[in-house]
């Protein structure tokens, strides 16, 4: 049987180091389980949404129609595929 030499030194490193690691632990087990908390409670849901028809409007500016939304996709994806260099392509 092999004997280490172990002081108090060693000892006290050892049961710091545990107690970080532990303490860490706990902080992060806080913050995931209060996070998810904290958005749900700043972007609750409008209570008169709840059970209610919302009205649509066609004129109302603050939606999209499927139409412009596939346009814009589309846009977006041809600029962005027109920036890469072909060259690169070929041997």
């Amino acid at each position: 049987m092999i004997l280490l030499n172990v002081d108090s030194q060693t000892w006290i490193i050892t049961i710091v180091g545990w107690l970080i690691v532990f303490a860490a632990l706990v902080v992060l087990i806080l913050v995931f389980t209060l996070v998810p908390k904290v958005l749900k409670f700043k972007y609750k849901r409008n209570p008169k949404s709840k059970g209610e028809e919302v009205e649509f409007d066609a004129n109302d500016n603050k939606y999209i129609s499927g139409d412009e939304t596939a346009a814009i996709a589309m846009a977006l994806h041809l600029y962005f595929d027109e920036q890469h260099d072909e060259e690169s392509n070929v041997i």
